[in-house]
């Protein structure tokens, strides 16, 4: 399999690379964008690299990025007959007839980077698995492979100001409407006093709960997760690394019945109290609850898990 894969051509757009170079030096305009978007590691023509990688340096540096000062820094650097001379660059200039079209082009380099990086990865993952490492070790390796090339890929993540306050007021519309008919503006927690003070946990919101131990966290915790799942229909994720799922679960139906945990521990449970539990468990058999107890769990297998 290895060497089939060696064999095959890599996947690549050499006349969208060149329309990149070509959309530049006709349009030093479009850099910032291309740099956004790609790297010269992103080119497969060695040819290429080295000339956008001249482009990211005069970039970088706050230079014109032109032909002339291109072509002088690849013969300063001693690669300009590797790049084809002068001759050669200054096809480049004329692959495109504007620069119009110039996302598209780089949008299709960033494709076929990625796919190599796929291959390649995977081609590691297979050489992995016939050398005979730990399965975890090789599942853990071809995770992060697969993570690096994913985060890779870079995203818009500017706005012009004009949208943003469109979206801006769109949710405080909602928030105004909220705050008339006495609603949370954000998820509530069911807890009316907690909720009055934070107005609802809001998306991107890291709420940290710390006290001694055995003060009651992971009760809460559950507490809260019930309330958003059962009263508001919300999918709670539940990862604990302490407590089985069993014990989880036992904690979540205790909160859900108001019955003391230590009793349904022992067994001490009356005729009318089981049937109170078997309800209770029908309830919470329905709600969007997930737990994980994976207790060596990190932060990137949470994310991963999350997803």
């Amino acid at each position: 399999m290895v060497s089939i894969l060696k064999a095959r051509v890599p996947p690549n757009s050499i006349e969208s690379e060149e329309a990149v170079i070509g959309s530049i030096l006709i349009d030093p305009d479009v850099v910032p964008d291309v740099m956004e978007l790609l790297t010269s590691r992103d080119f497969y023509s060695r040819k290429n690299q080295l000339v956008f990688s001249v482009m990211e340096k005069l970039f970088d540096e706050g230079s014109p990025v032109d032909i002339v000062s291109v072509t002088e820094r690849l013969r300063t650097g001693g690669v300009l007959e590797e790049v084809g001379g002068e001759v050669d660059l200054a096809k480049l200039a004329d692959v495109v007839p504007t620069s119009a079209n110039f996302f598209y082009y780089g949008k299709t380099v960033k494709e076929k980077s990625l796919l190599r990086s796929l291959i390649s990865a995977a081609s590691s993952i297979v050489e992995n698995a016939y050398e005979g490492e730990e399965t975890d070790d090789i599942l853990d390796s071809a995770e992060k492979a697969i993570f690096q090339i994913t985060e890779a890929q870079i995203s818009k993540t500017y706005q012009h100001i004009g949208k943003i306050m469109h979206e801006l007021f769109h949710n405080l519309e909602r928030l105004k409407e909220n705050a008339v008919t006495g609603r949370i503006t954000g998820i509530a927690s069911g807890y009316r006093r907690l909720d009055e003070v934070t107005t609802g946990f809001r998306p991107s919101d890291l709420v940290i709960v710390a006290s001694r131990p055995s003060m009651g966290k992971t009760a809460f915790a559950l507490s809260m997760a019930s309330n958003m799942a059962l009263k508001f229909q919300l999918p709670v994720a539940v990862f604990c690394l302490e407590m089985s799922k069993e014990q989880l679960a036992q904690r979540l139906l205790c909160n859900v019945t108001n019955f003391e945990l230590s009793r349904l521990r022992a067994g001490d449970i009356g005729n009318e109290e089981w049937k109170r539990l078997t309800n209770g468990a029908s309830t919470l058999q329905t709600a969007p609850i997930i737990i994980d107890d994976e207790p060596s769990l990190d932060p990137r297998s949470l994310r991963a898990k999350a997803r």
